[in-house]
């Protein structure tokens, strides 16, 4: 017979779930993953910031098991200096280049247009240093970017994100 009571009703779905995860302990894991899954691409810029956290939280707490991976990858590039360490460098340039065509054009469509005289480099906006980086507000426009110092860069930068 059915409980009328919100507690009781409440104890018995607990009890039911918990027989239902000992039972199906696959089910549980594979949906539970599904769920996360979902949330991860729902959420990408969350799921980032909680992935570096955990991370983050992971080094602290075991700064001895970092320090032995991190001697482990010393002693591997040791061995084989070269291959390893080119190869590594080649494959991320690689995938930089892949995902970055637009930005890696209006890089060097400024850079030609300095280097032949179309465009003039300019002070910082911010503070007049004469030696600037040219910031694109937007990577359609190749030859529309201010000039900023390096150290107001890395500000208009981390003001973004």
């Amino acid at each position: 017979m059915p409980t009328k009571d919100p507690e009781k009703k409440r104890a018995q779905r607990k009890r039911a779930k918990a027989v239902y995860k000992a039972r199906y302990p696959e089910k549980v894991k594979a949906a539970r993953a599904a769920k996360q899954k979902r949330w991860r691409l729902k959420y990408p810029e969350k799921a980032k910031a909680q992935k570096r956290a955990q991370k983050k939280r992971w080094r602290l707490k075991y700064p001895e098991k970092v320090r032995s991976q991190k001697h482990a990858q010393y002693l591997k590039m040791k061995e084989n200096p070269t291959d390893s360490y080119k190869a590594r460098r080649s494959r991320i340039n690689k995938n930089y280049r892949l995902k970055n065509k637009i930005k890696l054009f209006a890089h060097q469509m400024v850079y030609k247009a300095v280097q032949s005289g179309v465009l003039i480099k300019g002070c910082c906006v911010v503070c007049g240093n004469q030696s600037t980086h040219g910031h694109h507000e937007d990577y359609n426009k190749p030859l529309d970017v201010v000039w900023l110092c390096a150290l107001h860069h890395r500000e208009h930068h981390s003001k973004k994100e």
